[in-house]
């Protein structure tokens, strides 16, 4: 099958080259994430919760889907996997300024020192250290519960009658803030600290 689709748009003739949007793709979901300040903080700042948790929630499906497709395409490469991880970071401090200047903000000053810890660690470990380095799958799980988390508890929508999402993003933040601490400290010492037991959760084999 040819990498190269030719359309006639309005009178002109273009070339499509399909190697080259696969490859950019990835790319561009990683970036929308590293810009997420631009679109969010807007948001957070004119008072807009609904259309915030909304647009968050986005981005946040990017951190899944730009490394899905950069595997099912074959065009992973290393200076993509450090973008991934910068959007990652980039994301998660934004959602946890918008928690901080929530109405109930006080609430998640502890849970955000330990994360911020925790995100300063993993850029340590893995991108100035080993930027091939192996995700532990206590950290897997904590990404699963802190997008959700950090989303949900940051914005309050009360005024939509959904106060329960904050009430629920509140105990996640928290079990994000656990396993962020079990993950910083067996990435710091991985002898010591056990990862999320193999028998519940095996590696996939190559």
């Amino acid at each position: 099958m040819s990498n190269i689709t030719i359309i006639r748009l309005w009178g002109r003739t273009l070339a499509i080259n399909w190697e080259l949007v696969r490859k950019s793709i990835p790319t561009v979901l990683s970036m929308s994430r590293v810009l997420s300040p631009v679109y969010l903080v807007p948001l957070i700042v004119t008072g807009h919760p609904f259309a915030f948790t909304l647009v968050a929630s986005a981005a946040a499906l990017t951190d899944w889907l730009d490394g899905a497709l950069a595997r099912r395409w074959n065009v992973a490469t290393q200076r993509g996997a450090e973008l991934d991880i910068y959007g990652d970071k980039v994301l998660c401090c934004v959602l946890l300024g918008a928690g901080l200047t929530s109405p109930d903000g006080w609430s998640h000053i502890a849970p955000t020192l330990i994360l911020v810890l925790y995100h300063t660690v993993v850029i340590v470990v893995r991108v100035v250290g080993d930027l091939l380095f192996k995700s532990s799958r206590i950290a897997k799980l904590k990404m699963f519960f802190e997008m959700p988390a950090l989303i949900a508890s940051a914005t309050y929508l009360d005024a939509f009658g959904l106060a329960w999402v904050n009430d629920l993003g509140m105990l996640f933040l928290w079990m994000t803030t656990v396993l962020a601490t079990w993950s910083m400290l067996h990435y710091l010492y991985p002898l010591q600290v056990p990862d999320w037991p193999e028998k519940f959760w095996p590696r996939k084999s190559l």
